[in-house]
């Protein structure tokens, strides 16, 4: 998207229109949206224009500028200024800070860091929507046959392995959904010195926090000695059954994603 058209699109919100000079620039990074800063005056934002036929991927725009709002009064997420409707761009407060490379997030010190952080989300306001792994598989697996995706030809392995965890971990008790993020790569973190930021909440929804635990153990390659610690940060103590259901996790988010 051209320069001149983030321009018209952040003129369309109140605050933005009664500004002086826009200076907007590209920000690198996004993997299914484009990401403009935008400094007016002392201020500074962030424009977030999604990717065309985002909403295959299940994203609905207006489930993740709800579910940020409840992630920033938690002090989480960044402040979100507007929605820009009908495209369901989101405009948030840009929030300062730097990336953690992926090999600190495996010290101790980060690992509790981001432990207590997400047990704030999970422990917060209800989010909008639900988010499962396995009716993520369902409906991508879906999706795909009706588009004649090549899919491999042991497809029908993988839809009763999905199932077979499943059953692992509920057969014979419910688990009670929370606020998740379900999605916890490397990019989508910030620190600003004591604080703890996350981005990009698209795929937010209610449920098993053992997805958010697995996913972001999977996405940062957790070994067996970091996913107790992980663990035990998250818990207050370590134990076997929470890393039985993680190991299952962990399946799933790699499946998810396949």
């Amino acid at each position: 998207m051209e320069l001149d058209q983030i321009t018209a699109l952040a003129r369309r919100v109140p605050q933005l229109n009664a500004a002086g000079d826009l200076n907007i620039s590209f920000l690198t990074g996004g993997i299914t949206n484009q990401n403009f800063r935008i400094d007016a005056g002392e201020q500074s934002f962030v424009l977030r224009v999604p990717g065309e036929n985002t909403t295959m991927l299940g994203i609905e725009r207006a489930r993740e500028a709800y579910n940020q709002r409840v992630a920033a009064e938690a002090g989480i997420a960044p402040e979100v200024i507007a929605s820009i409707e009908p495209e369901g761009y989101l405009l948030t407060r840009f929030a300062s800070g730097e990336k953690i490379p992926p090999e600190q997030m495996r010290a101790s010190e980060i690992i509790r860091a981001v432990a207590q952080t997400l047990r704030r989300v999970h422990d917060g306001k209800e989010f909008a929507g639900t988010f499962s792994p396995f009716r993520t598989f369902d409906d991508y697996l879906e999706l795909a046959r009706a588009k004649n995706a090549a899919l491999p030809k042991n497809i029908a392995l993988f839809d009763k392995f999905k199932r077979d965890v499943e059953r692992a971990l509920y057969y014979a008790k419910a688990v009670a959904p929370k606020p998740i993020h379900a999605d916890l790569l490397n990019e989508n973190f910030l620190r600003d010195q004591d604080r703890i930021w996350i981005l990009d909440w698209e795929y937010s929804g209610m449920g098993d926090v053992f997805f958010d635990l697995a996913n972001f153990a999977d996405h940062h390659q957790f070994d067996e000695d970091e996913e107790r610690l992980w663990l035990a940060a998250y818990w207050g103590e370590y134990r076997e059954r929470d890393h039985a259901q993680l190991k299952l996790m962990r399946i799933m988010s790699d499946l998810r994603e396949a």
